[in-house]
């Protein structure tokens, strides 16, 4: 059974559109909320287990499609199969 994790917070820098990350490779789910002040949409990106810390972003996707987060919206990725995430801001 995976351990469960408190919240972390995703942060963005004032200019910049990527935010920090968080390492979910022990994460059985993850919740992501955008404020509800939020300009722009937030995309998921995700990062293999074996590129922690280092390594090229990617688009996270379902279904074919990336996941995108709106102003005041959630959503839970279940299961989660990559080791780190963050979310690109549309506006810095």
């Amino acid at each position: 059974m995976r351990p469960l994790v408190g919240p972390s917070v995703l942060t963005i820098a004032n200019g910049a559109t990527a935010s920090s990350a968080i390492l979910v490779d022990t994460a059985y789910a993850v919740t992501l909320y955008a404020p509800a002040a939020l300009t722009g949409t937030l995309t998921v990106q995700a990062r293999p287990s074996s590129s922690i810390g280092s390594g090229a972003w990617r688009n996270h996707q379902s279904g074919g499609s990336d996941i995108t987060i709106a102003q005041g919206k959630s959503c839970t990725i279940f299961p989660v199969p990559v080791g780190e995430l963050r979310v690109l801001s549309s506006l810095a």
